[in-house]
């Protein structure tokens, strides 16, 4: 097990500094234990070094160690770090495991009990099986089923997608809250209809949890084979962590013998959905917890700002000495001065961080809302700040494909070394599901099987394989300044998918407006402006577990659409309240703590002046500076050089890819 005369060379290696009795409390703690760790304590630096420590001194063959995620990107971030000193690639290899939960579950539970039945898995994936369930209902065995959500054309979304959960009483599979009882004709068609799709290997990603919990039933040996193999689990972002997957983690590993140690961040718990663990659930446990409240990301300014927001557990954020001192700035507009926000908030950043590390993390701009949605208030969304801004693709609509790539673009450029392949992953994906519209006398499951997964892409040069792996790269790390540029790239991909498939995708008219092309406003002002680093676009949701230079909040209507979220936080910040008493107010706050959280240097909120302006003189006592959209101020002059801060992983970008 981990010790400090194990562990204080490993840090020295990996740069860090262990200076926290509390971090020492994980470091050498050999029982299960959950960490509350704070946005930037150092969470996923902390894990790295346990896991090379403890790769260190595991000596059995046949037994290892777990590690699970939430996130593709949380456990790359891992495996970078454990690659970076020759121990940790011991847990790159049998007996070992790091992943993510889904991949545990279908690794060791779902896909033996699918295989069990005789079942070739086709896919899993939630668009595909609902549109696979789309057209099955439209057949004559389930014309009662169909007949009854044409009356009721409210629940057809429960029926097609249907999903399954385990039911321990009956000891089988059932459809999660069906829209008709199981006994009537239309239920007993529904679960006929999702029986049908499932033997055809077409499964929704919730449906591998209820799998693998009938397989753990019906085999308790599987269970106990598992905490055998892993006598060791570390699960990171618990706090995103489904009900499902836990009920299902615990289900496999809460017996006598095993370590469980859970790392997240309840307060960064922003997805709300209501599958999604509650506040007061199992993570984290009282009494068992090591509490992690310092960041090493920021300053005491920018704490003191994200400690006002913490929602789901009230806690005391602290800010490090040896992080930058942090700036505070509010940033005023109204309806005539709205489009001169982001370009305010770039200015004031070059006046702020060292060029260098503009360059190396540029700044960023968040908002709740990407698309405005319906409703007349001002402002709705990003689009209101920036016309030029591509929301992530809806179902339909004009420039889809162009939305793939920027959206894609903009999350792999943060850290390249991390995320340009997951980021095509997600951009093949789009195109494959796209691309079985194209041909409407064609099968969808023959449409299926021209495109392949990424990963069985041919890589071999001057392949149709490589071809296409090599449009996919100029897309993604080239996004098109023109129309001519995007009409080339275009062009490129279609040839290529055309030799893949056999299907010809020059000619279909469905492309048109798919592949149209969309001006960027921003991209044709920072070539004008060159000492300027131009700011990244994105929602809240999309930046978490990002760290920023500088960071920028909009001011943005809540997922409802009736009210505004800065300002309704305004009396929290000048201290005026501290109870978040309405549902929508505590929405607003943990939104905001997760992305008030992200800059190292600048945190800016961009907030309407006439709601604003009770508040300024109390925020500008507080430290905020006062900045107004309507401000001309000359292009600065780029700060001297500075340290950029470190990352894990600096291996060849293109690998993955190509």
């Amino acid at each position: 097990m981990p010790s400090r005369t194990r562990i204080d060379p490993l840090a020295r290696q990996l740069g860090l500094t262990i200076d926290d009795d509390r971090q020492w409390d994980f470091l050498l703690a050999t029982d299960s234990v959950d960490v509350q760790a704070a946005p930037g304590s150092g969470k996923t630096s902390l894990v790295v070094l346990k896991l090379l420590a403890l790769a260190g001194s595991w000596a059995e063959p046949s037994r290892g160690i777990c590690v699970l995620s939430h996130t593709n990107t949380a456990k790359h971030e891992i495996t970078d770090g454990l690659t970076r000193l020759p121990a940790g690639a011991r847990l790159l290899e049998y007996p070992h495991f790091i992943g993510t939960i889904q991949e545990f579950t279908h690794t060791f539970l779902a896909l033996p009990a699918i295989r069990s039945k005789g079942i070739t898995v086709e896919s899993i994936d939630d668009e595909r099986c609902r549109a696979v369930m789309e057209r099955a209902l439209d057949r004559s065995p389930y014309w009662t089923l169909r007949s009854a959500l044409e009356m009721s054309p409210n629940r057809r979304p429960k029926a097609v997608e249907a999903t399954y959960r385990f039911d321990q009483k009956t000891s089988s599979l059932q459809i999660h809250e069906p829209p008709y009882r199981e006994t009537s004709r239309s239920g007993a068609q529904l679960i006929k209809l999702k029986e049908e799709v499932s033997s055809r290997g077409i499964y929704r990603y919730d449906d591998m949890y209820a799998i693998a919990a009938e397989y753990l039933h019906l085999h308790p040996w599987a269970g106990a084979a598992l905490r055998f193999r892993f006598p060791y689990v570390l699960i990171d972002e618990m706090q995103d962590t489904s009900i499902m997957q836990d009920e299902l983690l615990l289900q496999v590993f809460s017996a006598e013998g095993n370590v469980i140690q859970r790392v997240g961040d309840v307060n960064q718990r922003i997805f709300d959905a209501k599958n999604r663990l509650s506040v007061g659930s199992s993570f984290p446990r009282q009494g068992k917890t090591i509490n992690l409240a310092t960041s090493r990301r920021f300053g005491h300014a920018i704490a003191e700002v994200a400690s006002r927001f913490t929602v789901n557990e009230p806690q005391q954020t602290l800010g490090s000495s040896g992080a930058p001192t942090g700036t505070l700035a509010i940033i005023t507009f109204d309806e005539a001065s709205i489009l001169n926000v982001t370009p305010r908030f770039e200015k004031l950043a070059a006046q702020i961080v060292p060029l260098d590390v503009l360059r190396e993390h540029p700044p960023r701009v968040l908002g709740w809302r990407g698309n405005p949605g319906d409703g007349t208030a001002t402002p709705r969304a990003i689009t209101c700040y920036a016309p030029h801004y591509t929301p992530p693709p809806t179902p339909r609509g004009p420039g889809r494909l162009l939305a793939h790539v920027r959206t894609a673009h903009n999350r792999a450029i943060t850290h390249p070394e991390r995320l340009l392949g997951e980021s095509a992953q997600e951009l093949w994906e789009a195109i494959r599901h796209y691309s079985r519209t194209l041909h409407p006398n064609r099968s969808q499951e023959a449409l299926t099987t021209g495109l392949p997964p990424l990963r069985n892409l041919d890589r071999t040069p001057r392949t149709a394989g490589h071809r296409t792996r090599l449009a996919i790269l100029d897309m993604l790390t080239n996004p098109p300044s023109s129309a001519q540029e995007w009409s080339d790239q275009v062009a490129t991909l279609l040839a290529a998918l055309s030799t893949l498939t056999g299907l010809d995708h020059t000619t279909n008219s469905l492309h048109e407006e798919w592949l149209s092309f969309h001006d960027s406003i921003a991209l044709q002002e920072t070539v004008a402006t060159p000492r300027l680093v131009p700011a990244v676009l994105s929602t809240t949701h999309s930046a978490k577990g990002e760290t920023h230079s500088a960071t920028l909040i909009l001011e943005c209507v809540n997922m409802h659409g009736q009210k505004h979220d800065l300002r309704a936080l305004l009396p929290y910040l000048t201290g005026q309240r501290t109870e978040y008493t309405q549902q929508s107010t505590r929405e607003a706050a943990r939104l905001a703590f997760v992305a008030a959280t992200r800059p190292r240097h600048l945190l800016a909120l961009a907030v309407h002046q006439d709601p604003a302006q009770p508040y300024l003189a109390r925020l500008a006592e507080l430290g905020w500076k006062m900045h107004s959209a309507n401000e001309q101020i000359p292009i600065p002059t780029p700060r001297s050089a500075a340290v950029a801060e470190p990352l894990f992983g600096t291996g060849d970008l293109f690998g993955s890819i190509l």
